[in-house]
């Protein structure tokens, strides 16, 4: 049995997510991103986002507990971010993941898992999506391999400016979440 607590998140969750965003960053794109972009992230900043974020009722966002700590999150909503190729008139993915980051010190327990399932879930509940996709730094081995672990498919890329530096990220998807339902 799992010893994370996973629950809907609200405006009084936003600094922890807010920080934990900051810090996941840290984590996933240390060497990836030059440091003094990644210095200068703050959660300040970041809360400003997520409330904006929140507010629009276009984002959902679970956030897990570990002996009453904040330890991850992840926000997801309709798809905003279509891969390469699909069709905005019928595209094939509907659900897209916007952003699941962890502690480094909770890495490997099945929270990851746990997230993105619990996320497909409500997906399939709030809107009756069952297809989904997210995004993310090809040079981020750990996350990659964890999507692929979890069944996603490589459906293409795209160039992005972060931290005035080119990043090329892939875009992962499920056309059936059945098996992250199951998870």
């Amino acid at each position: 049995m799992s010893d994370f607590i996973i629950s809907h998140a609200d405006a009084r969750h936003i600094p922890d997510i807010a920080f934990l965003h900051i810090e996941g960053w840290k984590s996933a794109y240390q060497n990836i991103l030059p440091d003094r972009f990644l210095d200068q992230q703050s959660t300040q900043s970041r809360i400003k986002d997520w409330q904006g974020w929140l507010a629009s009722g276009d984002t959902h966002i679970l956030i897990a507990h570990h002996q009453d700590r904040a330890v991850g999150f992840a926000g997801y909503g309709r798809l905003k971010t279509p891969p390469p190729g699909t069709s905005r008139i019928r595209p094939l993915f509907a659900g897209e993941i916007y952003a699941l980051y962890l502690l480094p010190d909770v890495f490997n327990r099945g929270l990851g898992r746990l997230l993105l399932s619990s996320a497909a879930k409500d997906l399939k509940h709030i809107y009756k999506i069952d297809s989904l996709c997210l995004w993310v730094a090809e040079k981020n081995e750990r996350a990659r391999g964890f999507y692929e672990h979890m069944g996603g498919q490589k459906l293409g890329k795209k160039q992005d400016e972060i931290g005035g530096q080119k990043v090329t990220e892939t875009c992962y998807g499920w056309r059936q979440t059945d098996f992250l339902l199951k998870t």
